[in-house]
């Protein structure tokens, strides 16, 4: 598969994942939001989120505009492999979702996933905010960090290990703010279940051959999630 990304946007893409993973957050809530705060802005988690990604939305799209082009290039010129990476896409994640759920059931205490537990919980209080994370901002950043960087930079020496290695990060980051807070071998489990995910995601990227296979399938997945929560 074409992987249209430079070397100094492979680098940069890198430094980021890491910045957007773990230190983005951090400076977000220790620095940011207190000084926002003491200006007399009010804020809520899902403002909050709406200020993590899209600052990293607008950097992204600011540094790697040439490759966002070049996969848009790729994206006209293979429509049908798309859209078929989409629909087969969909189908793979509901179906890896489903054994996941069965085999979780038989490690975990029954105690809620800590992520999704936050993230079904701001659905509901601010439905438009996270509308906007969850169908367009995280999306982009996460398909264009984990598959276009991660992914991407290291199928170029060797295909399984950038599977293994996205699939882990992915699953890693959406649980990474609870694992440094307060690790536990049952977080650990739970991050796993992110994985199938990412799995899917990567193949939705080489069989779609774009960075936007996996960025529209990544926005179904999360309009269907928000929808069914919002309809509870």
């Amino acid at each position: 598969m074409k992987h249209p990304m430079t070397k100094g946007e492979a680098i940069f893409g890198w430094i980021w994942v890491f910045v957007h993973s773990l230190i983005l957050p951090q400076f977000i809530g220790a620095v940011l939001c207190p000084a926002l705060i003491g200006a007399g802005v009010s804020l809520n988690e899902a403002a909050v989120n709406v200020i993590y990604y899209g600052t990293s939305f607008a950097l992204l799209m600011l540094v790697l505009s040439r490759f966002m082009k070049a996969s848009f290039s790729l994206l006209t010129h293979n429509v049908g492999n798309t859209f078929a990476a989409v629909l087969f896409g969909y189908t793979y994640y509901f179906a890896a979702m489903f054994a996941v759920s069965l085999i979780m059931q038989l490690f975990l205490s029954g105690e809620l996933n800590p992520n999704q537990a936050a993230v079904d919980s701001q659905i509901k209080l601010n439905p438009n905010a996270m509308f906007a994370v969850g169908v367009f901002l995280a999306p982009v950043c996460e398909e264009v960090l984990f598959r276009g960087v991660v992914f991407g930079t290291i199928q170029r020496k060797s295909r399984a290990l950038a599977y293994i290695v996205s699939a882990v990060l992915f699953a890693l980051y959406h649980l990474a703010g609870y694992l440094i807070e307060d690790f536990s071998w049952e977080l650990l489990l739970m991050a796993a279940e992110y994985i199938p995910a990412g799995l899917v995601l990567c193949w939705c990227y080489e069989r779609g051959k774009s960075v936007y296979a996996p960025i529209f399938l990544h926005m179904i997945i999360n309009l269907v999630s928000i929808t069914v929560t919002l309809n509870l």
